[in-house]
């Protein structure tokens, strides 16, 4: 089962079609829930960057920005948020992508820098990794 489908069903039979990603001021004491399973907070030094870069970059919706600009909830737009870590020490953030290079590429436009440019792996996903403009890893991962 390739990546793309593995992290599809997991979506599915985890009942976890809308994925959120809130991007917070870093020193907010805001925590969120860190433990379930339906959204990821990012820590940012500039949540209206981080925001701008994120709708930019992958289609993401906007879903609500806090009135003083220090927590913003970002849901699935043309890429879908599916594996994230829970904590402050996030590792890397999963999207699936319908087309890959067109993602990896608007997201270098918009500030990304290139950790892999667009490859197949030995399981035959093709996967891409970058780092967002507060250094985070996003793995992309083309859909089946």
């Amino acid at each position: 089962m390739s990546l793309a489908s593995y992290f599809k069903k997991r979506s599915v039979t985890t009942n976890q079609e809308k994925q959120s990603l809130f991007i917070c001021d870093r020193n907010s004491l805001f925590h969120g829930g860190l433990d379930n399973e339906d959204h990821t907070i990012l820590y940012s030094g500039d949540v209206k960057k981080a925001l701008h870069f994120y709708i930019k970059a992958f289609g993401l919706k906007c879903e609500f920005v806090h009135e003083n600009l220090n927590l913003a909830e970002l849901t699935n737009g043309w890429c879908r948020i599916v594996s994230t870590g829970v904590n402050r020490e996030l590792t890397n953030l999963t999207l699936l992508t319908p087309n890959i290079h067109h993602t990896f590429n608007q997201a270098l436009t918009v500030g990304a820098i290139s950790v892999q440019t667009p490859n197949k792996s030995s399981s035959g996903d093709l996967f891409a990794l970058i780092r967002d403009t507060n250094g985070f890893l996003i793995e992309l991962i083309q859909e089946d």
